[in-house]
């Protein structure tokens, strides 16, 4: 038989013979051309076989979409566990989450979403819900679904192979003050793509404790009840009592915050995007004073929104304290933050009344990078400023409302 491909108007013809192919059954073929792909466009491909005596030519041949990419993007996996306090069997997710974490660090990001507890966040728990049969129960990229945290090793080996069609950043801005948090999520495509994308992000925090019973766990592998071995999160759960008394349990991982919703922000990316594009959206929320902002981590995701699928995720490092003093001047005053940067900077420009401003970027020795006018209106203006083809270094960064002129020093990683 013949098996052929055509792709970009080129027809590639593979003969394989000497097949003994009994009824119903298959045979896996490699093709000798292979598809070069050379540029971040999809390439339409169609496959088919050519058999002499087949009469019927209609279950031939199979159409489909290669995307190529402009660069290899980092891939990591998002590992998301349904939990409670009142759940006997969700020590195991507690041992099984903190195995992944300590084997698998900075690739497998785990997040533990609470249901009916203290530490329960309404929006996250109820879009877990719909992905998990009963608890402990996972999602692995909100791909593999219903998955028990025995197999959260087994389902991170599948979706870390996964080619992601892009890179995920995220940095987060502080206000001791107001407790504010300002996270920037942004995402760098490595192909030309159409689709319905978007960037979510989401707060998680370590060492969390109580001090009420509701803070207990429920342990079902206590000798008091199914006398089960198990040991992790440190813990014997098998010695210890059914519940841990609250104050012998520290809770990690814990969704405190999901931004963007559970589907992740509509609008925060464009339904089409473009091989080396960069696309960003600022997300704000204020956090509680019973919150530790210090053992905090934000996890930023870029999502498929057709199908729920997470296509790429990464986390910042603890503690989410980057505070940056605000500057002054009698007709505005602005704010720069993360900084240092790598791929973008914020910049707060908080305006007395509407007037158009212009923003710069120079070097030291007075090199102009990045300039700009733009309309601004009364009250908070923010811009997301693109830094990631800056050399290291550090810059200025000029900010001009009708005459006056504040300049912030900004380095670059």
């Amino acid at each position: 038989m013949d098996i052929k491909y055509e792709s970009n108007g080129t027809v590639y013809s593979n003969t394989i013979g000497s097949l003994n192919i009994a009824s119903g059954a298959s045979y896996a073929f490699i093709h000798n051309t292979p598809l070069m792909v050379n540029n971040p466009a999809p390439y339409p491909l169609k496959v088919w076989v050519d058999v002499a005596g087949d009469a019927d030519h209609t279950d031939d041949t199979l159409n489909t979409l290669v995307t190529g990419l402009s660069f290899q993007t980092t891939k990591r996996v998002l590992i998301e566990e349904g939990t409670g306090t009142w759940c006997g069997w969700c020590p195991r997710g507690a041992v099984y989450t903190e195995q992944i974490d300590t084997v698998f660090p900075g690739t497998a990001l785990v997040v533990a979403v609470h249901n009916s507890d203290p530490m329960e966040n309404t929006a996250y728990d109820a879009g877990m819900g719909t992905l998990i049969s009963g608890y402990p129960g996972g999602a692995v990229d909100r791909k593999d679904v219903d998955v028990d945290p025995t197999d959260f090793g087994a389902s991170y080996s599948e979706r870390i192979n996964d080619v992601s069609p892009a890179d995920v950043g995220v940095s987060a801005y502080f206000n001791a003050a107001t407790r504010q948090v300002d996270v920037v999520v942004s995402s760098t495509f490595a192909a030309d793509l159409s689709g319905n994308f978007r960037l979510g992000a989401i707060l998680v925090e370590d060492e969390v404790t109580g001090t009420t019973a509701a803070y207990s766990q429920a342990n079902y592998y206590s000798f008091q009840t199914n006398n089960i071995p198990l040991v992790g999160a440190g813990h014997n759960w098998q010695t210890d009592p059914d519940p841990v008394p609250f104050a012998n349990m520290v809770y990690q991982f814990v969704g405190r915050e999901i931004l963007g919703g559970y589907t992740g922000q509509a609008g925060s990316v464009p339904a089409s995007v473009s091989a080396n594009s960069t696309y960003s959206y600022t997300f704000s929320t204020t956090i509680p004073l019973t919150w530790d902002e210090n053992e905090m981590r934000v996890i930023g995701i870029l999502l498929d929104a057709s199908t729920g699928h997470v296509l790429n995720a990464n986390r910042g490092a603890y503690g989410i304290t980057t505070t940056v003093a605000e500057v002054k001047a009698d007709n505005f005053s602005l704010a720069l933050y993360p900084n240092p940067a790598d791929q973008f900077a914020q910049l707060e420009v908080n305006l007395k009344n509407s007037t158009a401003y212009t923003v710069d970027i120079v070097d030291v020795l007075g090199k102009s990078f990045f300039s700009q006018q733009f309309t601004g209106a009364a009250g908070k203006n923010v811009l997301s400023l693109p830094v990631g083809e800056l050399r290291a270094g550090i810059y200025l960064v000029r900010v001009n409302v009708d005459g006056s002129v504040i300049s912030n020093r900004l380095v670059i990683e």
